[in-house]
């Protein structure tokens, strides 16, 4: 993330999401998640060797505290316009290294068929909602 805390609507988001690493509350569930298909077919979901997911803003619209961002999110080699609503977390050094850190908290909902992952329509919903919790440390 790019920064400028008096210009927040000039604010830059690149941000890669490791799907291979994936974990649920369910180790059946993660690792079906994660499986390649049956004899030989499509992966049920993202299969045993998917792409690191990736979001990057094309636009910020920030109002005090909140801010929509838009952004290109790439998943299972598909790329879809997606909007973010995003809120400041917090921000501070970090207690363990004591770097300067900033924490956003965000969240949108996609439908996975648009980006090919289809298994289990209609009895799994389409619709996710994506519910993001991050945090940036300052690297220079």
């Amino acid at each position: 993330m790019t920064l400028d805390p008096a210009k927040p609507n000039a604010a830059k988001v690149d941000i890669t999401i490791p799907v291979s690493k994936v974990v649920t509350a369910s180790a059946g569930l993660t690792g079906h998640l994660l499986r390649a298909g049956k004899d030989g077919g499509e992966a049920d979901f993202f299969g045993p060797a998917p792409a690191d997911a990736k979001f990057v803003s094309t636009n910020v619209v920030a109002n005090g505290t909140s801010a929509k961002i838009t952004g290109n999110l790439t998943l299972n080699g598909v790329t879809k316009p997606v909007i973010l609503d995003a809120t400041f977390s917090g921000a501070g050094a970090n207690p363990f290294n004591k770097k300067p850190t900033i924490g956003f908290h965000g969240t949108t909902t996609i439908k996975r068929s648009e980006f090919g992952v289809t298994y289990g329509i209609p009895v799994v919903s389409d619709e996710v909602k994506l519910d993001i919790s991050v945090a940036f440390e300052k690297t220079s």
